[in-house]
């Protein structure tokens, strides 16, 4: 088992990021095993699921999103990566968009 200060230190995060992710705003991503008083333990897998929440979050997945990957199979769990990439090309369209707006603008100003 893995202390959530252990936790916040090995993964870079917060205390509160923790909490968020064990509430239901949070959809129970990642809850605690075990909280006594001297803290909170997780599961040995943590450190991996919360890297993963990490790079989902990159990529643009919502917490819902995320919290229905993690109860996935594996064939879901690729689907739903499938899925996100046409999401990731409209958002790079509208960005390259926007950068060009951005030059025209400046070209203008001159």
């Amino acid at each position: 088992m893995i202390s959530r200060s252990g936790l916040v230190k090995q993964c870079g995060v917060s205390k509160r990021t923790l909490e968020h992710y064990a509430s239901k705003a949070g959809y129970y991503i990642l809850v605690p095993v075990r909280t006594d008083t001297v803290g909170c333990w997780y599961q040995d897998d943590a450190v991996d699921i919360l890297e993963n929440i990490k790079k989902l979050k990159n990529v643009g997945f919502s917490l819902r999103e995320i919290s229905q990957y993690e109860n996935s199979s594996e064939d879901v769990r690729h689907q739903m990566l499938l899925k996100q990439i046409p999401v990731l090309d409209a958002r790079i369209s509208r960005v390259v968009k926007q950068k060009q707006y951005l030059e025209q603008m400046l070209e203008e100003a001159k």
